[in-house]
Parts: structure tokens; C-alpha cells; sequence
């Protein structure tokens, strides 16, 4: 098999002078994706006194131009250029200070892969390549629902090793020492970054909306014809305005009152790679779209997806509000460098989280943080429902081109609406309870007038309040601290 030289000379360019007697093998694994081509590469150095020779292995990480060039915001939110660079300084940044001291005179980069270098003109980077498997994959073989214990047992093992790993990075990239050293530019952007997302949201509502009225336009003889402004003239015939309805609860959203960190942002079973090298179990790859967010993006992200475990498996299970507990504790010790609580919460079990979590918080802080959770669950669940529309093939009845099409998407939304509606009293001890309802009517109204169905009598009963119960939270813990 002959060398490809493109991609040598690409590889070399981000390791600079490094490695530079070895040669590469011909044996490389490309993995596409829909902004960046993944390539597993190795550099062998022969050793003529060994019949074993020295080898490096590589992730070279090749950007490109979005696959979808009829919708323009998606392109800018996926330009080559903005997240080659995002991610550069992000693996840089935390490689270089985002470390934890296991001993004296030691400190180990962990949480994401170590990186070598990146290169402006290819618009490439490269990271060791981590030797492991997709926890997505890994979670989707070993079914939650299978009938037998053991089974199960390995699902929810590795289930809670992720939920502990995502509180370790959340906690440790805003740890006081680290945050403190962070590029400012992170929050330069922040704003820009808040631009892009709602021009995003503008262009995945079109899609889905294009989606559940794909009768009203036209087709052709490949199938499903898209056609942005026609979908603009159709939602301006309705009165239906998406530029003043994502303003409108773009405000609201501050209403709800989740603090604002350093997130993953892409924070799901997809992207954590499970090398199998306790305690750091998980690596976290493609953090392009890192950055300031609500403080719940990553954990209500998690796994959102898995193929057997059905979507939403955190909030399905009815260990929901232990995964919750597990997720707080751990992060809230990471983030304060408590290692004594850290080796303490290594060794809970169940309601024991519960009684931490009631210990460092206030009930205000926790309904705030849950209302956040199922309102960033939602925002995500619409995201992937709208992805899977934007990369199914155009002859491909619309309802089956991906697991998380758009007929799943709508079950989806709903049953997290309906959760919310269950926790009325809980509601009730958030910041601004008003603001909680207001934010969640408009948005099921707004997802009910692109094609979503979320049962009228929610929403008005969400917004009033007459819904009693915490159903979806279980055991509420008993909190220690006065709001």
C-alpha cells in the first residue's frame, strides 16, 4: 500500500520538527464526519537492533466546509477556519493548565487527548490518538433493558462512570485556578458565539418545519426539494415570525437563572472515548464548540442518544435524579479541588448523593438548575431531530433517515414537556417561577407552531401552575443551606 504523501506532508506540518526520523506506514483509518475528516495515522521508527520497532500513533484532525450549502448559518457556525481555531486553543489550553498534581512533582494532562500542534494553512490539528471505543457504542451493545442482571449491571457501571468523568471535566475546566488562566477570547466570544447559536436555532426550525409539512412544497423526482425562502414565504403567510420568537426567548432564558461555565457543548456519548485506564476512564474529543454556556449543557446532554437505551436515557431512567446527585457532587468537588470529597463520593451509594447535594446547595439553586436541565434536553432533543433531516440522503422518506429522526423528535419533546409539567411544586422554589413557565409555554408554543405536538392542555397547565406533584424528580433531597 502506497504512503499518501497530502497527508504526511499535513501531519508533519502540525508536528513541526518532532518525529522527524520516523516514516509513516501506509495504514491509515479515516473517520468522516459532517465538518472534519478524522484520520488514525502511525509513524514507525525502525530500530535495526530489535525486531520490534517504535511507533506513534496520531489523530490528524482535517476541518472542512459544511456538506449543506442551502443553509447559510449552518455553514458559519461550521466554518473551517472558526472551529480549527476554537479547538486549537481549547486542547492547548487545557493540556497546558487544566492538569490535577497525582503526586508530588507530578503532573499528568488527562480529560482530553494530548496535542501535538496544528497548522493554519491545512486547517488541521493533531492529538494522540486514544486507543478505545465510542462510550455511545459501547453503551448501545450492552442493552439497559436486557433481562439479565449482569448485564444491566455493566450498562449502568459504565453509564455512571461517564456521568462522574463529564462532572470531573465540567468541574476541573472551571476550577478557580485553571478558569483563572483561561484565553480571555472565550469570553470575548461568548457574544458572537450567542449570534451564531440563534441563527443556528432560526435554521434548524426552518428544516423541521420543512420536515412535518414536506406535502405543502414541492418534490422532485429525487424526493424532498428544500428551499429556504419558500419556507420563510409559508411561515410569513401563518404570521409566524422565528426572528421575534427566538428573541423573545432568548430573554426568557435569563429568567431562568442557571449559572453560566465553561461547557463541553457537545457533551454527548459520541464524543467521550473510553480508553479503560482507571481512574481516568473517558476521553473527551471534539471540543470545537467549547465555551461559556449554561452550567446543566453538558450533563443534559449526555448520552441523549443510544441506540438500544432509546433517547433521553438519563431522564427516562428511574434513577434520574441519582444520576443528577452523582453529576453535582462530583463536579462541585472537582471544581473546589476538594480531593477528600472526591475520595468520599468514590466509595456512596444512592440516597448518599442526595444528602451532598442538599449539603452544598440551596433548593433554589436546585430547582433552577433542573428547570435548566430539561430546558437545554429540549433545545438539544430539536438539534439532533433537525441534523437528521440536514444529512439524510434526499431520496430518503424524511421520518427514516436517522435514528433521531423527526417522528422520534416529537415523542421526545413531548414527554419532556410533560415531565416539566410535573414538577410544578418544584417550580414553584426557582428564582423567578414566572419566568420558568413563560420560558417553557413560549417555547412549546413556538415547537408546536413548526410541527411539534405538544398537547395544548400542558402548556396551559405549565404556564398556570395547577399541575402539582414532583413526579419526574423522585426523593427531593433535604437541603442544609437557607436561600
Amino acid at each position: 500500500m502506497a504512503v499518501d504523501r497530502r497527508l504526511e506532508t499535513i501531519l508533519r506540518t502540525t508536528l513541526g520538527d518532532s518525529f522527524k526520523t520516523y516514516v509513516l506506514s501506509p495504514q491509515i483509518h479515516q473517520r468522516p464526519t459532517s465538518h472534519a475528516d478524522i484520520y488514525h495515522m502511525i509513524l514507525v521508527k525502525p530500530n535495526p537492533n530489535s525486531c520490534r520497532a517504535n511507533s506513534a500513533h496520531f489523530a490528524l484532525k482535517v476541518f472542512k466546509h459544511a456538506n449543506d450549502s442551502s443553509d447559510a448559518a449552518y455553514e458559519e457556525r461550521h466554518d473551517p477556519g472558526r472551529l480549527w481555531s476554537r479547538e486549537s486553543r481549547v486542547l492547548s489550553w487545557i493540556n497546558r493548565k487544566v492538569r490535577f498534581s497525582t503526586s508530588v512533582g507530578v503532573r499528568k494532562p488527562y480529560l482530553v487527548p494530548q496535542f501535538h500542534g496544528a497548522s493554519l494553512d491545512h486547517f488541521a490539528l493533531t492529538t494522540s490518538f486514544i486507543s478505545g471505543e465510542v462510550l455511545a457504542n459501547l453503551l448501545s451493545r450492552v442493552p439497559e433493558t436486557s433481562e439479565t442482571p449482569n448485564q444491566r449491571d455493566i450498562f449502568e457501571g459504565h453509564f455512571i462512570r461517564g456521568i462522574k468523568d463529564v462532572a470531573k471535566f465540567d468541574g476541573l475546566i472551571n476550577a478557580e485556578e485553571n478558569r483563572m488562566d483561561a484565553p480571555d477570547i472565550f469570553n470575548k466570544e461568548a457574544t458572537q458565539h450567542q449570534v451564531r447559536e440563534n441563527r443556528a436555532l432560526k435554521c434548524n426550525l426552518i428544516r423541521l418545519y420543512y420536515a412535518f409539512h414536506s406535502d405543502a412544497f414541492h418534490l422532485d423526482h429525487f424526493g424532498l426539494e428544500f428551499d429556504t425562502q419558500e419556507v420563510l414565504n409559508q411561515l410569513r403567510a401563518e404570521q409566524i415570525s422565528l426572528d421575534s420568537r427566538i428573541s423573545e426567548l432568548q430573554q426568557l432564558s435569563k429568567r431562568l437563572h442557571v449559572p453560566v461555565r465553561y461547557q463541553h457543548n457537545d457533551c454527548n456519548g459520541q464524543n467521550m472515548i473510553v480508553t479503560g485506564k482507571a481512574p481516568y476512564s473517558n476521553r473527551f474529543v471534539d471540543l470545537e464548540n467549547f465555551g461559556p454556556a449554561s452550567s446543566v449543557s453538558d450533563i443534559s446532554s449526555y448520552c441523549i442518544v443510544l441506540t438500544s437505551g432509546g433517547n433521553n436515557h438519563i431522564f427516562r431512567s428511574e434513577n434520574f435524579p441519582h444520576y443528577r446527585h452523582v453529576y453535582h457532587s462530583y463536579e462541585h468537588a472537582w471544581r473546589n479541588m476538594d480531593l477528600d470529597l472526591v475520595k468520599r463520593l468514590d466509595s456512596y451509594v444512592n440516597g448518599q448523593f442526595g444528602e451532598v447535594v442538599g449539603q452544598i446547595m440551596t433548593e433554589r439553586e436546585y430547582a433552577d438548575l433542573t428547570a435548566g436541565f430539561f430546558a437545554d434536553a429540549i433545545s438539544k432533543t430539536v438539534k439532533l431531530a433537525a441534523a437528521g433531516v440536514r444529512f439524510g440522503s434526499s431520496n430518503t422518506p424524511v421520518t427514516s433517515r436517522n435514528t433521531f429522526d423527526v417522528s422520534t423528535s416529537r415523542t421526545d419533546v413531548e414527554e419532556l414537556f410533560r415531565a416539566v409539567n410535573s414538577m410544578s411544586g418544584l417550580i414553584n422554589t426557582c428564582t423567578d417561577p414566572t419566568g420558568v413557565r413563560d420560558y417553557f409555554y413560549t417555547l412549546g408554543k413556538t415547537l408546536n407552531d413548526i410541527g411539534y405536538n405538544v398537547p395544548s392542555g400542558v402548556l396551559v397547565e405549565i404556564r398556570s401552575g395547577i399541575s402539582i406533584g414532583n413526579n419526574v424528580m423522585g426523593q427531593i433531597p433535604t437541603f442544609k443551606r437557607a436561600d
